[in-house]
C-alpha cells in the first residue's frame, strides 16, 4: 500500500509560545490574596482587571492548543488507516479531484470536531447557568440548607456589564462584556487593553479577544510587562513577544 497524501500540520505561534505556560499564567497573576472574589469589591471593578481574569483565559488558551494538536493527531491516525478502493483505474484528472474532495472532506470534518468539543462546554456552562469560580457570570446571594432533603439551593444574582447603548446581563445574553484594565485604583480604571476582553464566562471573553497586545515591539505588550514588573509577585525574564508568519495573523482567535 503506497501513501499518496501526507498532511503537515502547523499550529499557531501562540502554542509554542510563552503565553501557554505555567510560568505566564503566574507571571500575569499580580498578589490578590487580601482579596475575595465573592466581595462586592471584586464584583463590581476587578473582574475587569488583567491581572484577575487574564490568567483563567491564558490557561483556556493553552487547552485550546492541546485540544487543536489532540484533535489532529487523532484524525490523522485514522485518515492514514483508510484506503482508496476503485472498481478501474482512474485517470489523472478524475484521481487528483477525488484526491482535493478526500483533503477537503477531512479538513471539514476534523475542524467541526475540535468546534463540537469546546461549544459542548461552553453550551453546558451557559445552559446550566454555572456559576464561574470568579463569579464572572453570577455572584451567590444566599445559601440554603434543607435539612429534609439533605441539600443546599444556592441563589445567585447575575453580574451586570456595561454595553454600548445599555447595561446586559449574564441571565439574558452571552455577549456581555468589556475591555480589561492593567488595574483599578480607587474606582478609576488605569490602562485600557482595547484588543483584551472580559465576559461573563472565561471563554466568552477570550474568544472576542485578539492577540495584537502580544505581538513583539508591541506598545500594548511593552506596557503589561511594565506594570507587572512592579506587582507580580512571580518575576519572569526573557519575555518573547509573538512574531507574525505567513499562516498567522493578529485578528486570530
Amino acid at each position: 500500500m503506497k501513501l499518496f497524501v501526507h498532511f503537515h500540520p502547523t499550529f499557531h505561534e501562540v502554542c509554542s509560545s510563552q503565553f501557554v505556560t505555567t510560568e505566564w499564567f503566574l507571571y500575569i497573576s499580580s498578589n490578590q490574596s487580601n482579596l475575595q472574589f465573592d466581595s462586592v469589591q471584586y464584583l463590581t471593578r476587578y473582574r475587569f482587571k488583567f491581572s484577575a481574569v487574564g490568567p483563567l483565559q491564558f490557561q483556556a488558551l493553552a487547552s485550546f492548543c492541546k485540544l487543536s494538536k489532540e484533535t489532529i493527531n487523532d484524525a490523522l491516525i485514522q485518515f492514514n488507516l483508510s484506503t482508496l478502493v476503485t472498481a478501474k483505474v482512474l485517470s489523472r484528472e478524475l484521481f487528483e479531484l477525488q484526491t482535493t474532495s478526500i483533503i477537503y472532506l477531512f479538513k471539514l470534518i476534523t475542524s467541526d470536531s475540535f468546534n463540537l468539543r469546546w461549544k459542548m462546554i461552553r453550551s453546558t456552562t451557559q445552559r446550566n447557568q454555572i456559576i464561574t469560580g470568579l463569579n464572572t457570570n453570577y455572584y451567590p446571594r444566599s445559601v440554603i440548607y434543607d435539612s429534609l432533603l439533605e441539600n443546599y439551593t444556592i441563589t445567585k444574582t447575575q453580574s451586570i456589564y456595561p454595553n454600548t447603548v445599555t447595561w446586559c446581563g449574564c441571565s439574558a445574553s452571552t455577549q456581555c462584556g468589556g475591555y480589561t484594565f492593567l488595574d483599578v485604583i480607587s474606582d478609576v480604571y488605569v490602562t485600557e487593553l482595547p484588543t483584551w476582553h472580559c465576559g461573563c464566562l472565561t471563554l466568552d471573553g477570550l474568544l472576542r479577544s485578539t492577540l495584537n497586545c502580544f505581538y513583539n515591539n508591541s506598545e500594548c505588550s511593552e506596557k503589561i510587562i511594565r506594570y507587572m514588573r512592579n506587582s507580580t509577585s512571580y518575576p519572569m525574564t526573557n519575555i518573547t513577544g509573538l512574531y507574525l508568519t505567513s499562516n498567522s495573523s493578529t485578528n486570530e482567535k
